[in-house]
């Protein structure tokens, strides 16, 4: 359906984050399908770029801020002359809009990463600004795919695009070699001892993933599990923050914060629970992930894509934002009766989320290839 194709995927950067992955895993599965990928980064830097096929061609634009990417960015889509146009974070749906009123792209879709909660904390001024910049570029999308019913809904509620345009597919999570990937040794002495009983989250270390509340829950649970131990990956500005809160809390030997991993798999195969306590997700990758290792999952019941992925709680347990008593009791419950028939639906749930699944329907319908 996609063979001859070509198809311009744009991402901010290689750095960890949900949408960057979302973009190198739609460039190498196209690639694989016969089109002709490029990849078209504002820069260039970050580990998801060594898992970047090598078919793939990655044209840098070199830019240390989106401010001045017009040009560039106008300049590289009149030289390829795409097909196809796929972009997946809003900086850069915002430019590649602006751009298409200057250059003809015949096929443009857009992937809106997250909720809009975030322009609740802002002034009115830069809310007024930012949504009309939206409104102004995303009506040039010929598709907007969201993670979630919830970000379909704030881009209707503020305006942004019409329903017609909207498709609420979720992410293009899992590898085609997942099983690979999770049966390997995984290099971390509490998950490899199963005297521990491990507690796992993954995510950047920023404050929309709200880690105090797993840290003060996770404070109390190690009263009453005296083995219990949590493990944090990811990096961001948080990390000293987090490690100071830890030590406030006088937890500070039994976390640890590891970093980014290029392949956290075996974490998640080896953990025995793992946490997502967000304010809010635009999906909520992590969770697929975790599902798709049979490992049991508890999530804040926020914004965007947990609830959704849980399906209300059918196959991972979900408790409210800050309720760190509630987590507490979660987290005990679920090391203490595993429920191996929820895991077994919970992983035939994130098998939806297969790359295979999910990266053929961003396209479909849309040209008459």
């Amino acid at each position: 359906m996609f063979k001859g194709r070509s198809i311009c995927v744009v991402t901010p950067s290689f750095d960890p984050g949900g949408a960057e992955r979302v973009a190198v895993n739609l460039a190498n599965y196209y690639l694989d399908e016969g089109m002709k990928v490029k990849l078209v980064a504002f820069k260039e830097t970050g580990p998801y770029r060594s898992q970047v096929s090598g078919g793939v061609e990655i044209i840098d634009l070199g830019l240390s801020s989106s401010r001045w990417g017009f040009f560039k960015l106008h300049r590289t889509l009149k030289d390829q002359k795409p097909d196809l146009l796929l972009s997946v974070l809003r900086k850069t749906n915002t430019l590649a809009g602006l751009t298409s009123y200057f250059v003809d792209i015949p096929t443009m879709i857009f992937c809106e990463a997250t909720t809009l909660d975030a322009m609740n904390n802002r002034s009115y001024l830069s809310r007024f600004l930012d949504v009309n910049l939206m409104r102004l570029t995303y009506r040039q999308a010929d598709r907007v795919i969201t993670g979630s019913n919830d970000t379909r809904d704030h881009l209707m509620e503020y305006r942004i695009v019409e329903q017609n345009k909207i498709a609420v597919l979720g992410n293009p999570v899992l590898p085609r070699n997942i099983n690979k990937l999770f049966s390997e040794t995984v290099p971390h002495p509490w998950l490899s001892d199963r005297s521990f009983r491990t507690i796992l989250s993954v995510g950047r270390l920023h404050r929309l993933k709200n880690h105090r509340m797993l840290i003060a829950a996770f404070a109390e649970v190690k009263e009453r599990v005296d083995n219990a131990r949590l493990v944090i990956l990811g990096e961001g500005r948080e990390k000293l923050s987090l490690m100071e809160f830890a030590r406030s809390k006088k937890v500070e030997d039994f976390i640890d914060f590891p970093g980014f991993q290029d392949n956290p798999y075996p974490f998640y195969h080896n953990a025995d629970v793992f946490v997502l306590t967000s304010n809010w997700e635009g999906f909520g990758n992590v969770l697929v992930e975790a599902m798709a290792c049979r490992v049991p999952v508890i999530s804040t019941n926020c914004p965007g894509g947990p609830g959704e992925i849980l399906d209300g709680g059918r196959y991972g347990s979900l408790v409210e934002m800050d309720d760190v008593a509630g987590l507490r009791d979660v987290i005990i419950h679920v090391l203490t009766y595993p429920d191996q028939q929820k895991l077994e639906e919970a992983r035939n749930r994130a098998m939806e989320y297969t790359i295979e699944n999910i990266a053929p329907r961003y396209i479909e319908g849309l040209l008459p290839w």
